[in-house]
Formats: C-alpha cells, sequence, structure tokens
C-alpha cells in the first residue's frame, strides 16, 4: 500500500494539526448559530442561513463536521488499539464523565434560574427520570425552564451527544468489515449514505420518519452517518487522499455554486466540506496548532453554551441582538468549559490514555494521536 508524498498520512507523520483548534471553532460557532433561535425563534439573519438560501445554518455545519472529524479520529483510535472492551471503556470515559456534569449543573443551577418550577424535579420519580437520562445519554428536562421564549429546551446542544456516541459503536463492526471486505468495503458504505442523505431533499426532514427507542430517528441518521462515515473513509485512505490547494479551491467553488443556486448545498458540503475541514486540519501556514493540545475546550463549550446563552436571553430579553448574546455567553461557556477539562474530563483522559497500546501502523511520530486521545 503506497502513501502518497503529500497525503494526509504524510502530513500528519512529519507536522502537527489543527484539530483542537478546528473543534472550538466549531464549538464556538454552535453558540453563535443559537443564539439566533434564542433570540427570535428561528435562523433568519444568520449569516450561512441567509448566504445558503436557508438551505443550512451555521450550527448544523458545525455539528456535521464534528460528526466527520470524530469519524476519523475514532476510527485512528480503534486502528490503534483494536481491542473491543478498551474501545468502548475509552468511549464511555471521554464521553460520559463531561456529559454527568453537565446535566447536574444544567438541573441543579440552570433549571432554578430559568424558572423550574421548585421541587418537582426533585420529586423521586423525577430522579430516577434524571439518572436514566444521563445514562441514555439524553438531555435533562425540567418543567417551566424558560416559559414564554421560543425554545423552552434547558439544553438543546445535548440531543445530538447520543447519536454520536453510537456512532463510535459502530467503529468496531465497521472496521472489522474492512477487514475482511476491503476499504472499498467502507467507501460503498459511504456512497450509500450520501444517496440515503440525498433523497431527503436537504439536510434535515422534521416529519414523516420513525423514532426508535434509544436508536434515534430515521429523518437524523441519514445525515449523522453521512458525515461520520465520511471521516472514517478518510481515515482508511489517509495514506493516498491528496493535501492539495487546487482540491480545496475546487471544494469552495463547488460550496459556493450549491449555495448560490439550487438546493443541494447539503450534500455537497457532506463531500466538499468535509474535505476543506481536514485539509485545513492539515494546512501548517495556519499557526494555531498548539490549540487544544493541553487545555481541550471544545466539548464543554458546546456542552454548556446553550444554558449560558438562554439565560442571558431570559435576564436581558430584547435589549441585545444575537451577536451580543454570543459575546456575553462564549467567555462564560469556555471557562465552565475550563473547569470541565480541568476537573472532569482531563483526569479521566489520564486514566484513558493508560490503555492505548499503539499498533506498529500507528506507533510513530506526528501529532494525530494526542488528537485521537481526546475524542
Amino acid at each position: 500500500m503506497g502513501t502518497s508524498s503529500d497525503s494526509f498520512l504524510a502530513r500528519d507523520q512529519c507536522c502537527r494539526n489543527n484539530f483542537g483548534a478546528i473543534r472550538l471553532v466549531l464549538a464556538s460557532l454552535v453558540i453563535l448559530s443559537h443564539s439566533y433561535p434564542a433570540m427570535h425563534g428561528s435562523f433568519a439573519g444568520e449569516m450561512l442561513w441567509d448566504a445558503t438560501r436557508g438551505q443550512m445554518e451555521l450550527g448544523a455545519l458545525a455539528v456535521n463536521l464534528f460528526f466527520a472529524t470524530s469519524g476519523y479520529l475514532i476510527t485512528l483510535s480503534w486502528l490503534r488499539t483494536p481491542q473491543l472492551g478498551t474501545f468502548l471503556t475509552k468511549r464511555v470515559l471521554r464521553i460520559y464523565p463531561g456529559f454527568v456534569l453537565a446535566s447536574v449543573i444544567s438541573l441543579l443551577v440552570v433549571a432554578p434560574l430559568a424558572g423550574a418550577e421548585a421541587g418537582v424535579a426533585f420529586a423521586p420519580l423525577q430522579i430516577v427520570k434524571h439518572v436514566a437520562r444521563v445514562v441514555l445519554l439524553s438531555a435533562p428536562k425540567a418543567i417551566g425552564v424558560f416559559e414564554g421564549h421560543h425554545i423552552e429546551v434547558l439544553n438543546l446542544s445535548l440531543w445530538t451527544i447520543r447519536y454520536e456516541f453510537i456512532c463510535y459503536l459502530l467503529v468496531p463492526v465497521i472496521c472489522v468489515l474492512a477487514g475482511r471486505l476491503g476499504r472499498s468495503g467502507v467507501l460503498l458504505l459511504y456512497a450509500a449514505s450520501l444517496i440515503w442523505h440525498a433523497s431527503q431533499g436537504r439536510y434535515l426532514v422534521e416529519e414523516g420518519g420513525i423514532e426508535f427507542p434509544l436508536l434515534g430517528s430515521t429523518l437524523i441518521w441519514p445525515r449523522f452517518i453521512c458525515y461520520f462515515l465520511g471521516g472514517m473513509v478518510l481515515a482508511m485512505y489517509r495514506d493516498v487522499v491528496p493535501h492539495r490547494r487546487w482540491l480545496l479551491g475546487l471544494s469552495v467553488a463547488m460550496l459556493l455554486i450549491a449555495a448560490r443556486w439550487g438546493n443541494g448545498f447539503f450534500i455537497v458540503f457532506a463531500v466538499a466540506g468535509s474535505y476543506a475541514l481536514f485539509f485545513v486540519a492539515y494546512e501548517q501556514l495556519i499557526p494555531v496548532s498548539g490549540i487544544g493540545r493541553r487545555w481541550d475546550l471544545s466539548y464543554g463549550a458546546y456542552l454548556y453554551g446553550w444554558p449560558v446563552e438562554m439565560l442571558f436571553v431570559h435576564y436581558l430579553g430584547d435589549r441585545l441582538g444575537p451577536w451580543a448574546i454570543f459575546a456575553l455567553a462564549l467567555p462564560v461557556a469556555l471557562g465552565l468549559a475550563a473547569l470541565s477539562w480541568h476537573f472532569i474530563e482531563e483526569p479521566f483522559l489520564r486514566a484513558k490514555a493508560k490503555l492505548d497500546k499503539p499498533s506498529d501502523e500507528l506507533d510513530r511520530p506526528g501529532a494525530l494521536a494526542a488528537s485521537a486521545a481526546k475524542t
């Protein structure tokens, strides 16, 4: 299996990457995008929503790319340590501690400040429900939160976490399949997911699907599995996928055309946007490779962004616009993310790191292993 002289793999072998900075930017974009429905109940006026004529907003773009990044890095984590028990333990140690803390803070601190009915949230039956939601990676709920606002949800961001965790569970199955059928089998799965997603006609359909207990909606899965598999394909073909500026230019041109004409931006972005993401991740002219290497605040910022900005909306009302709410919410969310990282996430990551026993294939210089360890 030959390696391109300037492939993603070659880039990682000789230099650092920008995944930490990318994830922090994506989390910030989610907070910015959410400030519009938090204030106005819609994405009208949000820059990407307007630029694509209502085809996608910044929050959806960021979440999509989170799934692509996870598909890439989690696949490499499995290739480094292809042991099911170890793999599952690492995934639990990465996702659950921060999620549990964010859920507890949402219920104990945010809910009372957001007008939740006093005492109801801590009735015995409700406590059992809270614990069950945490175990199942469901967003916490409290009666009466943010009443009178456009979106009366305690923590809107958390609904994607269970989908991502289920994607993690698919990685060993798909990698074993790739081992038997070759990596082209994963490429075929990705092509099928693109067709499935394209058949929806837009990035998010809200009616007509089937909601399966624990597994989620058939309306959501085409989108998330498409991006996650895209990341997996790039991980498995990283030795031959070229890092070329002309491919980046072509990707950007395709996105601009899709945004301006037609209604296919969502499916063009699944391919061209993913390539642009990983190009930037390995572009050394962007001096941000140090961001997130010691303090990875992206997960915490994502978890706390919505309740923080909704509290500002709740108490300040219409006196500020979306950008002002974003400017207030972002540093607070980052501060909470720093506390979560220092006291909860990083200690569990140290335990997670002890489980890593790199294979010969990936035991090499480069920063990809460090990025995978934080995912």
